[in-house]
C-alpha cells in the first residue's frame, strides 16, 4: 500500500532531495539534530546547494522545504488531505528547485494514510512557450545569467546559445563558472557593486536576462538599454532567432577588475592582499572541491576574484549572515566534497556548525581572514569601489 509519506518521499526525491533535517522522515537520509533551528539552517543551506533542503518537525508536522538561505519571505500552507499533496507539495518543491525559495508546509493529516499507486510527481521540468524573434540584427545585445540557470539544468544550452550567436554572457555570481574565467563568451561576474551594469552593458541596446534572482540583480542597468527575459528553457530554441554577431565586445568592468586581480594573486604583502588569499584558496581547492563564503566583504572578494573554471564550486548566498557557509560546507561534506568556509570571523552559529560536523566525523576547512595566519589588508578594497562603485550584494 502506498501511503502519504512514501508519496511525498516521491516527490522531495523527484526534484533534488537528499535527505532530511531535524526529525526522521520516510526513506529519506535522516541527519539527526536535536536543535529546530540548526535544522531549518541546514535545510536552507542543503537546498541552495543541492536544489531541495529538507527538514521535519514531527511534533508539529511540519516539512520546510528551502533552497533560500536566511530568507525573509517564506511561503506558509496548510495540506489539509493527502488529496492535495500533489497540488501543494510538487508545486511548492518544484518552486523551490527552480529558483531560491522557501515554503513551509503543514501536513493537517496521518502520514500514513493510503493514497492512489498512480499518484506521481510530475518532476522539475515545465512547458515553456516559445520566446520567438526577440533581438534585430542591428541591435547591440549581451546577455546576463543568474543562478536559476543552472537550477533549471540550462548551463549547456546557454553554452550553446553563446557559441551560435558569438554573443558574450555576464553572470551573477551565483552562476559563477557558467563560463571558465578565460573563455572568449565570458564577460564577467556581475551584480556585485552599484556600477557593475553600467560597466557590463552600457555599449548595449538589448541584455537577454535569465535565470535572474533579483537578490543578485541589485545595480541600476543603464539609462536607454532594454532588458528582455528569457525563461532558461527557452534558450535551446532561441538561437536560431538571434543572428550571429561579428565579435564579442570586451567590457570595461572586466578588464578593470582584471587589473586589480590579477597583480594581487601574487601580491606578496603582508598583510595579504585579498585576491592573494583568493589565489591561495584556489589552490587548496581540488577537483570537485566547493568554497563557500559568508556573505559581506569576504563574499565579495571571493564572488570578484576567483578565477572559477568548474560550475558550483564557488558559493556565495547573497542572502543570509555570518555562519551560513559553514552550513553549505556542511552539506557539501556530507556529499564527500572537500570544503572550505571562507569568513572574517567564527560566528556562533559557525561554531555550532562545525562542532556538529566534528561530532559527525566530517571535515570543514575554514579560512578565517582576520586571524594572525590570513589577516587580509582591507584597505584594497577602495580600489574596487573606485572602480564600480559601493558594494550592494549583501
Amino acid at each position: 500500500m502506498k501511503t502519504a509519506t512514501d508519496l511525498i518521499d516521491e516527490i522531495l526525491v523527484a526534484h533534488g532531495c537528499k535527505r532530511v533535517f531535524g526529525d526522521p522522515f520516510g526513506r529519506l537520509e535522516h541527519i539527526s539534530l536535536g536543535e529546530p533551528t540548526l535544522a531549518s539552517v541546514l535545510a536552507d543551506a542543503d537546498g541552495r546547494l543541492n536544489r531541495v533542503g529538507v527538514a521535519f518537525d514531527a511534533t508539529h508536522r511540519e516539512l520546510r522545504i528551502s533552497s533560500l538561505v536566511g530568507g525573509l519571505e517564506v511561503a506558509t500552507t496548510a495540506c489539509e488531505s493527502p488529496a492535495h499533496i500533489l497540488r501543494v507539495i510538487d508545486e511548492a518543491a518544484r518552486d523551490v528547485s527552480r529558483q531560491h525559495r522557501t515554503h513551509i508546509i503543514h501536513l493537517d493529516f496521518d502520514l500514513d494514510m493510503p493514497v492512489s499507486s498512480r499518484a506521481r510527481p510530475t518532476g522539475p521540468r515545465a512547458y515553456v512557450p516559445f520566446a520567438g524573434a526577440i533581438v534585430a540584427d542591428t541591435e547591440r545585445v549581451a546577455v546576463l545569467a543568474g543562478p536559476y540557470v543552472t537550477r533549471r539544468a540550462a548551463a549547456e544550452s546557454i553554452r550553446s546559445f553563446a557559441a551560435y550567436t558569438n554573443v558574450g554572457v555576464a553572470n551573477t555570481w551565483g552562476a559563477k563558472g557558467l563560463f571558465a574565467w578565460d573563455s572568449e563568451y565570458h564577460m564577467g561576474t556581475v551584480g556585485l557593486q552599484a556600477r557593475d551594469f553600467e560597466l557590463s552593458f552600457g555599449a548595449c541596446d538589448v541584455v537577454i536576462a535569465t535565470g535572474i534572482d533579483r537578490n543578485e540583480s541589485r545595480p541600476a542597468m543603464p539609462a536607454g538599454v532594454r532588458v528582455t527575459h528569457v525563461d532558461p528553457q527557452q534558450l535551446e530554441y532561441l538561437s536560431v532567432h538571434v543572428a550571429r554577431r561579428e565579435s564579442v565586445a570586451t567590457t570595461p568592468l572586466f578588464d578593470a577588475i582584471s587589473k586589480i586581480a590579477q597583480p594581487g594573486y601574487s601580491d606578496e604583502r603582508f598583510p595579504f592582499h585579498p585576491a592573494r588569499i583568493v589565489a591561495r584558496l584556489r589552490e587548496q581547492l581540488p577537483v570537485g572541491g566547493l568554497l563557500a563564503a559568508d556573505p559581506g566583504t569576504v563574499g565579495l572578494w571571493i564572488a570578484r576574484t576567483f578565477p572559477t573554471t568548474e560550475l558550483g564550486s564557488i558559493v556565495v548566498p547573497a542572502t543570509g549572515g555570518p555562519g551560513i557557509a559553514a552550513a553549505i560546507a556542511l552539506c557539501a561534506a556530507l556529499d564527500g566534497r572537500q570544503t572550505i568556509a571562507a569568513i572574517s570571523e567564527r560566528s556562533d552559529l559557525h561554531k555550532e556548525v562545525v562542532e556538529f560536523a566534528r561530532h559527525s566525523a566530517l571535515i570543514i576547512h575554514e579560512s578565517v581572514w582576520d586571524e594572525s595566519d590570513t589577516p587580509a589588508d582591507w584597505s584594497l578594497e577602495t580600489g574596487l569601489v573606485d572602480v564600480a562603485g559601493p558594494l550592494v550584494a549583501f
